[in-house]
């Protein structure tokens, strides 16, 4: 696909934007960490939840979700839409705990809720990890969705395209921290879906119509594959040369992303760069609203038209087996002249926003919970920003490094989900069970390792467990383990769980032992357990009333599709509602 002089034109002028939008902020990310790392807490909801859309939408999103699809149908992105969970969770549940606490990162909650050696060191392993290894990881697959756009689309030489987007990335990211991450991010977030949905346009246009997709597909596969492929849950008419033996999505699969995946990883309360923008949100009622504006947007709207371009792809390129290559072969098929820049555009700014938010918030880790913490206390604010802007370099290149040794997105993203399943039990276990130490939260890092490793190594000599089986097992195996070592080490000494207590009030029936030590009057106001509960039930009906209402709809089941959308808004009026119910009681406590 070659670019005229106004595709570069449009290229030209989105550079200009994001670096000017970062030397704007610059000088309020100078001020304080505070201001680097969290927007001096002043974002109101819709700009904190469309960046977290922004950074969900990465270059490699929509090649992952078309791979997802191509190998399983449109159940195949069950994979995905589970993790509406997680963050559905972390809304209702855990945000206020985040909000309490009053912290910059979220790993001075250790801190805050173990205490000791065991507590100092987790703090500053997971500073590291998280840091450098886990933020180049997610650095490394967007790289490689950028680079298969880079190298089918345009043929471009991939190290010298790389090297300028990620300069530019690094140039507003270092400038403004936070604040031009954010502002760049919403941006971005439009120029992406503008392009995402155009993109998807041009294609269901090309095959006559929402219609004509299931027509197209019959044609290539057959009509019962076809439908198989339509299917918003697992079948057995699906097309079998895009599956791989042990990628098969099972009925035994599906429950287990709908009952276990999406609480047992690592995002089960909330953390990352979710509770990132949280705690930078201006108060509880923004943080609550940007979570539920995040979760609406993101599996609501974004996720169907790359669903329909990967469907279309099937029937249009059936041999192909490299998955991640389709998506750019459907641009560089379908896309007319004139709006080249403008999609390429759309790929800079997810792939952008993305790997701003990563840095940020990798170099967050890294500054205040491992440098400030353990190398110089005690510092300045203005030492410590610039100290961070070089540890964002650390970041980078650890991502560059992973990049250069990445293949498969969707495999490499499931391995991931495998290596940290191990840990989701133990995350929330710490907010509702006073007996959890931090040596309980060691042991589970160790045996999720430990069995994710185990697992991957018995399948290099034969023996082979399915994806199902693999999540459990590893979770299985890690909570035996840190209950235990749990119930063998010295818990957590009354007095700081008393302070714990004071500052967050977890509730629930497993702190009575501690809360009844606690005068009444000091613990924060707030709504009972089962309170949240309910509305986090209520809000995981409703989302996905309304992602399946709109593709019922994009499938010309309108009737069906209109009634779940009711159901949404319905659901949707009764937790806002709940929400104000909420905010009046904590106002009048």
């Amino acid at each position: 696909m070659n670019l005229n002089a106004l595709d570069f034109t449009v290229i030209g002028c989105y550079f200009i934007m994001v670096i000017g939008i970062g030397v704007y902020f610059s000088k309020r990310a100078g001020r304080s960490m505070e201001d680097f790392f969290l927007s001096g807490r002043k974002l109101p909801w819709w700009v904190a939840g469309t960046s977290l859309a922004a950074t969900g939408f990465a270059a490699d999103t929509p090649f992952m979700v078309t791979e997802l699809v191509r190998r399983n149908g449109i159940a195949g992105n069950w994979f995905l839409w589970c993790f509406a969970l997680s963050n559905l969770c972390a809304t209702f549940l855990f945000f206020r705990f985040w909000r309490r606490a009053k912290i910059l990162t979220e790993l001075e909650i250790i801190e805050e809720r173990y205490e000791g050696r065991s507590a100092s060191f987790l703090r500053g392993f997971q500073s590291m990890f998280y840091g450098i290894a886990f933020s180049a990881l997610n650095i490394g697959f967007i790289m490689l969705a950028m680079q298969s756009f880079i190298t089918v689309l345009l043929g471009w030489n991939e190290y010298l395209s790389l090297a300028v987007l990620l300069g530019v990335t690094m140039i507003y990211a270092l400038a403004a921290g936070l604040w031009g991450v954010v502002a760049n991010e919403v941006v971005q977030f439009c120029i992406a879906f503008f392009g995402s949905v155009f993109m998807a346009v041009i294609a269901v246009g090309a095959v006559g119509g929402l219609s004509g997709i299931e027509v197209r597909l019959a044609e290539v596969f057959g009509s019962s594959t076809a439908q198989g492929l339509l299917s918003f849950v697992p079948t057995e008419e699906v097309a079998k040369p895009f599956v791989k033996a042990g990628n098969e999505f099972t009925w035994t699969l599906f429950l287990v992303y709908i009952l276990a995946l999406w609480w047992i990883g690592e995002k089960s309360d909330g953390n990352g760069m979710f509770v990132q923008r949280i705690m930078a949100t201006k108060n509880d009622r923004h943080a609550f609203f940007a979570g539920v504006w995040f979760n609406i947007v993101y599996y609501g709207f974004l996720m169907w038209p790359w669903i329909l371009v990967a469907l279309i792809s099937m029937a249009d390129f059936p041999q192909l087996t490299d998955h991640k290559l389709a998506y750019p072969m459907m641009i560089q098929k379908y896309l007319p002249a004139g709006m080249r820049g403008i999609m390429f555009a759309a790929f800079l700014a997810a792939f952008m926003s993305s790997v701003d938010a990563l840095i940020n918030w990798g170099s967050s880790y890294m500054i205040n919970d491992f440098y400030k913490r353990f190398v110089r206390p005690g510092a300045s604010q203005r030492h410590y920003i610039w100290v961070a802007r070089g540890a964002m370099f650390v970041v980078l290149a650890a991502g560059i490094g992973v990049w250069s040794m990445t293949d498969s997105l969707a495999d490499a993203w499931k391995f991931m989900a495998e290596l940290f399943s191990g840990l989701g039990a133990v995350w929330i276990a710490r907010w509702f069970w006073w007996r959890v130490n931090a040596w309980a939260e060691i042991t589970a890092y160790i045996l999720s390792v430990v069995g994710c490793v185990a697992i991957n190594v018995l399948e290099m000599y034969g023996i082979v467990f399915p994806e199902a089986y693999r999540y459990i097992m590893i979770c299985v195996f890690s909570v035996a383990g840190w209950v235990t070592v749990a119930f063998l080490t010295n818990p957590v000494s009354d007095e700081k769980l008393k302070s714990f207590v004071m500052k967050v009030n977890p509730g629930g029936p497993f702190w009575q032992r501690i809360t009844r030590q606690v005068d009444p009057e000091k613990l924060p106001a707030g709504p009972p357990l089962t309170f949240n509960l309910i509305s986090f039930v209520l809000g995981a009906v409703g989302l996905f009333s309304f992602v399946f209402g709109l593709g019922s709809i994009l499938f010309t089941s309108y009737i069906k599709g209109i009634l779940m959308i009711v159901l949404a808004a319905v659901l949707g009026a009764i937790i806002y509602r709940l929400e104000q119910f909420r905010h009046e009681a904590e106002k009048a406590a």
